[in-house]
């Protein structure tokens, strides 16, 4: 149930970028990144690495990006802190090592 519902979340801030409830959205999924079941961390990693790594040629779709990171980064080392944000980072860095 959780891997369904982080799909269709990861969905709809992929088929609405632009939306102004992606940020909340994506604090939501991010919450699952110590998730006890793997799928549903590798999931969680997965939709982080395509929501925010994945380049685009489109300068308003990119400042929106970063618009959403900054706010997501921002509100949930309020409250969370900062461990997911360094447990995701170090995911992504892994897989972008593999692939150099």
């Amino acid at each position: 149930m959780r891997k369904r519902v982080i799909k269709i979340l990861r969905d709809i801030c992929l088929q609405y970028p632009s939306y102004e409830k992606v940020p909340q959205i994506c604090m939501k999924i991010v919450r699952r990144i110590n998730d006890m079941e793997e799928s549903v961390r590798k999931l969680v990693q997965d939709v982080f690495e395509s929501l925010w790594f994945t380049p685009t040629n489109d300068p308003t779709l990119t400042l929106k990006k970063v618009h959403n990171i900054t706010e997501v980064v921002q509100c949930c080392a309020q409250d969370l802190g900062t461990e997911w944000l360094q447990t995701m980072l170090l995911s992504v860095r892994s897989v972008f090592s593999l692939m150099g």
